[in-house]
């Protein structure tokens, strides 16, 4: 499932719990609509990004 954020996920969080309480209250709203049942909670596990590294540069 990919998720796209609203326009107030967008707005900068205050940090890495921020946006994944975001992403979470998300992801259980849209399961919820999807199998028509509450669904009362949504694990999301985080992985840090590693930045892609630039031809020219080492």
């Amino acid at each position: 499932m990919t998720l796209t954020p609203s326009r107030a996920d967008a707005a900068p969080a205050h940090g890495i719990g921020a946006r994944c309480t975001a992403v979470r209250r998300h992801v259980v709203e849209r399961v919820g609509a999807l199998v028509d049942m509450a669904v009362r909670e949504a694990a999301v596990h985080v992985v840090r990004p590693h930045p892609v590294q630039t031809q020219g540069r080492a």
